[in-house]
């Protein structure tokens, strides 16, 4: 996700990514709340009030309101994805908003089977000496004596921050420990709602065998029948969901009616919207610019409308019920789009959280459309890493590629052989989230093309190969087609680097800004015997027994037009070339020159005594095999075979000689110019023509003038044997 500055070695990183690789997806920037309230611009991370943490090192945090599970998160993304986690008061994927304070609907009674969480302290001690801690949140106790009372317990769990009350009493025993056993019930009053389990820490000599916590539904073992801990099922709402939030004070706006409450229902001070004044109250409205008043239990606005037009009263609880796509104690709220969150518990498949906007954008709660974090993050939901836009021309992958999801890109993905590697991405969870550039591939590896292998058609050929490259459809290629729908030869310009005629290489980069070089073997001392076996080019073998007919063979992807049985070596030769993946090759014929069924000059002949030899010149290494298709060859009239065979009774292809040459960037010989897709080769070498032995079009400093001083060919020839290991003394 970013460019390599080639004179420093640095990397410049697209907006949104940091690391020496730009591997991180990065913390959001914000305004502080100075900036904010004095109208001045200063972005920080996580707006200064949070900490921007990975999912690895959040997945081990605890505290008492959202994170409570410390299993340690340990997929690809644990140390790239990283969010904000805010200081107690704040929220937000940025942490600029204040947060409001949440409390319970006082008309509602769906929450009150465990209104209150329950927790029990056994302790039977052996050596019933010195005390305990307690610890909630990652706040600690002073040291609580075993013989201490219920009250005392109450006091020392009470100056936490995180509680406000917390009722304590002995169930059995007199004091919190006893070598007879004791049970102290703790039941946290406020802040209401689930609590973490408390844990204990025995200090200055405490000993026992049964000291534990009972929490979450666990009975009391040490009494016959014990009392059974609750875990509280109240669930708190932001201004107890009769009022909004004003996230730029962390202030609520009661429904009226509702003022702040105690935490329990009764009036108080905690600005919670959780004390029900008036249950019904008279709205006062206009229409037509005539004025109406009426009583009800539910909001009415200016218009007369209930719940804002956007819901039902739920005339019991006089609590509105929104139709889909809003929300908010008067369904005046809109909501937005969902979908897997980014940041937060989000569990080893990265599927456990459903948030609104992903967790990387903020809801415009007047139009229900996500304003997402930073550039990097797109879709309706936030749910996308988009593809970059080139900051020179604005276009997404530099008007250069196309913008494709993580299940899309794997189709095609190619293998060191430089074929279709036909892998699957369809289940992860950022198959279809993390978008990415797929550049445009050079049309042909030399540069050239001949029209009359488009004579098929459209979608035949080139334009079929050029379809599997770049996606699916036109609308997709991002590339100038004729009305024909065959490409011309404005099409191939763009990708000519020049200055030399066969010099087509792909775009490349994040953003399809940059251009490959041309590519070619490592030259050495190839008069060297030892080193000439560096040199091989790749030759397949081809024995074919037809006499009529014709088969087309098939080279990375691409497929020759039809080709006869009885073509000489030149016409086979010719239709291997028209390929936009084979530059250059060489045909040669052997065998019995006449026969009883003619003569054997052909590729196929009856007796199958031809053998036909395609050696490669400008394809480098160990090549994948030719592939035929013998659907339309016959011998004497029979047809035995109609798939796609590399090996059968009509027509056979083996490896005679494995590729032994390198394909490598400027030869290994030159520094590759990305702005201009162009090799600056070393003194002494220059562009080839596809192999080291002479000069030509492919602009690959893979030649060496035997002109020029052998300082530079030595140097370069123990450059080469390193690489391959030749050298020991390396």
């Amino acid at each position: 996700m970013g460019t390599c500055d080639r004179t420093t070695g640095l990397c410049k990183c697209r907006t949104g990514f940091s690391g020496a690789a730009c591997e991180r997806l990065d913390c959001p920037m914000g305004q502080t709340p100075y900036s904010k309230a004095n109208f001045l611009y200063e972005a920080k991370m996580c707006s200064g009030n949070g900490r921007c943490v990975s999912l690895r090192e959040l997945s081990t945090y605890e505290d008492y309101t959202q994170y409570f599970d410390n299993t340690e998160y340990t997929a690809w993304d644990a140390d790239k994805i990283y969010g904000c986690l805010c200081d107690d008061g704040w929220e937000g994927p940025r942490c600029d908003q204040r947060s409001c304070p949440k409390g319970i609907d006082p008309l509602n009674d769906d929450q009150s089977s465990a209104p209150f969480e329950i927790q029990y302290l056994e302790c039977k001690c052996d050596n019933c000496d010195g005390g305990m801690h307690l610890v909630l949140n990652n706040e600690v106790t002073a040291v609580i004596p075993y013989d201490a009372t219920a009250p005392v317990v109450a006091e020392e769990l009470e100056a936490f921050l995180s509680l406000d009350r917390v009722e304590t009493k002995l169930l059995q025993g007199d004091a919190i420990c006893s070598s007879t056993g004791s049970v102290l019930e703790i039941k946290f009053i406020l802040p209401r709602g689930a609590q973490n389990r408390l844990k204990v820490i025995l200090a200055q000599g405490l000993r026992g065998r049964s000291i534990a916590i009972r929490a979450k539904g666990e009975e009391v073992k040490s009494m016959y029948r014990g009392p059974q801990s609750v875990g509280s099922t109240v669930v708190l709402e932001t201004c107890s969901n009769r009022g909004t939030c004003d996230y730029d004070t962390g202030s609520c706006v009661c429904q009226a009616g509702y003022e702040s409450s105690d935490g329990l229902g009764n009036v108080g001070t905690l600005g919670d919207c959780g004390y029900m004044a008036s249950m019904t109250k008279m709205y006062t409205y206009t229409v037509d610019g005539d004025s109406y008043s009426t009583y009800s239990t539910c909001p009415i606005d200016a218009s007369g409308n209930s719940c804002s037009g956007h819901g039902t009263c739920g005339s019991a609880f006089g609590r509105c019920v929104c139709q889909d796509g809003y929300q908010g104690y008067d369904c005046s709220e809109r909501t937005c789009a969902s979908d897997y969150a980014w940041f937060g518990l989000v569990g080893q498949d990265h599927k456990s959280v459903i948030a609104e906007c992903s967790g990387a954008g903020i809801c415009n709660r007047d139009t229900g459309v996500c304003d997402c974090v930073h550039d990097a993050y797109g879709g309706t939901a936030c749910e996308q890493l988009t593809c970059a836009n080139d900051t020179a021309t604005g276009l997404i992958c530099g008007g250069q590629g196309v913008c494709l999801p993580m299940w899309h890109l794997a189709l095609y993905a190619y293998t060191p052989a430089k074929e279709l590697a036909n892998i699957y991405y369809d289940t992860p969870w950022d198959a279809a989230k993390i978008y990415g550039c797929l550049c445009e591939r050079a049309i042909s590896v030399d540069g050239q093309f001949d029209a009359t292998y488009q004579s098929l058609g459209p979608f035949t050929g080139q334009r079929s190969y050029f379809n599997r490259t770049m996606g699916s459809n036109d609308s997709e290629s991002n590339i100038a087609v004729s009305n024909t729908g065959l490409l011309t030869v404005d099409d191939f310009a763009r990708f000519h680097r020049g200055p030399y005629a066969k010099t087509a290489t792909d775009f490349m980069g994040y953003v399809c800004t940059e251009k490959r070089c041309p590519t070619g073997d490592v030259p050495t001392l190839y008069n060297h015997a030892a080193e000439h076996l560096l040199h091989h080019n790749e030759i397949q073998e081809m024995i074919c027994r037809a006499n009529n007919g014709t088969f087309q063979l098939t080279f990375r992807e691409n497929t020759t037009l039809p080709i006869s049985f009885n073509a000489t070596a030149s016409e086979l030769e010719y239709r291997l070339e028209q390929l936009f993946t084979i530059g250059d090759v060489s045909v040669t014929i052997s065998g019995e020159k006449f026969s009883d069924y003619g003569n054997v000059s052909t590729v196929c002949s009856a007796e199958r005594n031809t053998t036909v030899l395609i050696e490669f010149l400008t394809e480098h290494g160990d090549l994948p095999m030719l592939q035929a298709d013998v659907s339309y060859l016959d011998m004497n009239g029979e047809h035995v075979f109609d798939v796609i065979y590399t090996g059968n009774f009509l027509l056979n292809i083996t490896e005679y000689q494995q590729g032994t040459t390198q394909d490598v960037e400027c030869s290994g010989l030159g520094i590759c110019d990305y702005s201009v897709g162009q090799c600056k080769c070393m003194p002494g070498f220059g562009s080839s023509n596809g192999s080291v032995y002479a000069p030509g079009e492919y602009g690959d400093c893979s030649y060496f003038n035997p002109l020029y001083t052998t300082e530079a060919l030595v140097h370069a020839n123990r450059g080469n044997k390193v690489r391959r290991g030749l050298d020991t003394n390396a």
